[in-house]
Formats: C-alpha cells, structure tokens, sequence
C-alpha cells in the first residue's frame, strides 16, 4: 500500500496501542472508525481523536467493508474467523496485535495478515539495516576525520617551508654582496649573479620540500615538525607565535626537549 490517504480503517480495542495507531492513522489521513465490546469506551476515544465509531455487533459485516484492520483486545478466543469473512474486489490488511490471537481465517483472497511476530521480525530487521548504516556513517566519519588532520599537517608545514626558502635566499644574496664587494665578480652582473643565487637554492631545495610536505601528510608529521623547528630556530625564545603553540604541545606529549 502506497499511501493511506483517504482509506477506511477500522480499530478494534481501545487500548494504549489502538489509540497510539488510530492517530498514526488519522495524521496520515486515513478514515478511522472504532470498535469495542463497551461502546462507550470507544466512543470517548473516538471523541478525543476525531473518529467514528461502530457497534461491536456490526464486526461480521465491518470487517468485509474496511481496507485496513487493527485488533488488539483482551478477548480469550480470535473474534474474527473463516465464518465472518467474505470475498471482497479490494485488498484488505490486517493487523492481529493481541494476544492471544484476534484472527484465526484459512480462507479470504486479498488478505493481507500482519501478526505480532511478524512485526517484530520488520523491526529487527530495520533495526539491522540501521546498524549496518550507522557503521557506514562511522566509517565515512572516521576516514574524513584523519584526512581533515593530515591536511591540517600541511598547512603546519608550509610555513615551514617558506621560513627556509626565507632564509636560503638570505644567505644566497649575502654571499652575492660578498663576493662582488670583494670584487670577485663585476658589479654590473650584481641582478645576474642574486637571480642565480636564488635559482641555486630553488633547485637545491625542490626535492627537499616536496618529501617535507609528502611526509607531513603521515602519521609522523609531527616528528617532522619539531625536527624543522630545532633546525629553523638556534634559540627556542625566537621562535615565532605560529609555532609556539605546537612547540609546546609537543614538549607536552614528550616529544622534543
């Protein structure tokens, strides 16, 4: 059954279980109607949900009417059997949820019965298939979870990274004013010999650098981390704000000194 809309259900009992799927039903716009050995019981209910309601002496006939059927009473023996049931053009479900049972029919095409267990079976198995998708979700969680830190790794890492290039073309340029001061090399090829100073250092560095950030993206980036650190900075009071925090967060853990 698609939808429910606009379908006649009839409620057999007034218990919390048949008041709980008659608004179930109601919310889903099907047409409820109630049924109970003391009428008034029925009728009280039916009253607070907004349904009808039908005398318990019109159940051989109720039963051959409605598309949807809910039973749940106290009744020592089934109240619906083969002897009240007729051929219908419709198909009807129905739903036994007393026990002991409310319907005992071997006979009737289009029938559709839903008893307890199997209830209980529906459940167990949705219950399963949440299980099997919350370990999916968990899964999916958990990998994007360490990609999300790896990729934090780079980002520690870059600044790094452009500290040395920092530093090389420092030390390239000074070694540049060394030497065309010292006249080793004619002042006019000054631009000439910095750009190839720095080229110098770029190619001795590209290799370097890119097993830096390939490691980073590891489990023991943080080894890599506060090795370039120590090698970076002679003095620990110089280092500088964007380092600090994971400086002492690694003195913490025991990882540097």
């Amino acid at each position: 059954m698609e939808s429910i809309e606009g379908k006649k259900a009839l409620v057999i009992g007034v218990g919390e279980m048949s008041e709980i799927t008659a608004k179930h039903l109601l919310s889903s716009g099907a047409n409820v109607t109630f049924m109970n050995r003391t009428k008034e019981n029925a009728q009280k209910l039916a009253d607070e949900c907004g349904a009808k309601v039908l005398d318990f002496s019109e159940l051989p006939n109720a039963i051959n009417e409605f598309e949807i059927l809910f039973s749940a009473t106290s009744a020592p023996e089934p109240i619906i059997t083969d002897a009240i049931i007729k051929e219908c053009d419709f198909e009807r479900y129905w739903f036994d949820m007393a026990v002991p049972r409310d319907i005992n029919y071997h006979k009737g095409d289009r029938i559709n019965l839903y008893v307890v267990d199997d209830l209980k079976s529906i459940v167990d198995q949705n219950m399963s298939l949440r299980e099997d998708g919350a370990r999916k979700a968990h899964g999916i969680i958990g990998r994007s979870t360490v990609e999300f830190f790896e990729w934090l790794d780079t980002l520690n890492i870059e600044p790094m990274i452009k500290e040395i290039y920092q530093k090389a073309f420092e030390a390239a340029n000074a070694e540049s004013s060394r030497v065309i001061k010292k006249g080793f090399i004619p002042k006019e090829y000054e631009a000439q010999v910095r750009k190839m100073g720095e080229q110098v250092m770029k190619r001795f560095l590209h290799e370097m650098t890119s097993k830096m950030r390939s490691v980073s993206e590891e489990s023991k980036a943080d080894m890599v981390t506060s090795a370039l650190q120590f090698l970076i900075q002679k003095d620990k009071s110089e280092m500088p704000d964007k380092y600090k925090c994971e400086h002492a967060l690694n003195i913490i853990e025991g990882k540097t000194n």
